[in-house]
């Protein structure tokens, strides 16, 4: 049993290790729980803020990409206090990806997970 709490230990300390570089560094996390809902010719996404230092985010990055791997491309941003985004520029009939980053201080976060939705096509 002590190889075990050993790793654990060690465990730990690298995850500690790693959590205090990033925020020492100014680095935000990603923002979490990224949620998309589709509405007659719209995408809404929600998201929970960016772990740590939420208070110091200036802006959120939006990217849509047309395929899971990207490439994706920024289609809007808003401010750090705001967690959602209707993207009413979506093409009707197509799989889209999206993902969201955050910014403070000039450094970016990497993207969030990314979600997919399709918008339908119009009724006539």
């Amino acid at each position: 049993m002590f190889p075990i709490n050993i790793k654990f230990t060690l465990g730990l300390l690298v995850l500690c290790l790693w959590s205090c570089s990033v925020v020492a560094s100014g680095i935000p996390q990603p923002p979490t729980s990224l949620h998309l809902k589709v509405t007659e010719g719209e995408v809404h996404l929600s998201w929970a803020p960016a772990l740590g230092r939420s208070e110091e985010i200036s802006h959120y990055e939006i990217a849509r990409a047309e395929l899971f791997g990207g490439p994706f491309v920024v289609i809007g941003t808003v401010g750090g206090d705001t967690l959602q985004y209707i993207d009413a520029t979506a093409p009707p009939e197509n799989i889209l990806y999206y993902q969201v980053r955050a910014s403070a201080g000039g450094k970016v976060s990497d993207y969030s997970q990314p979600v997919s939705g399709e918008v339908p096509a119009s009724l006539p």
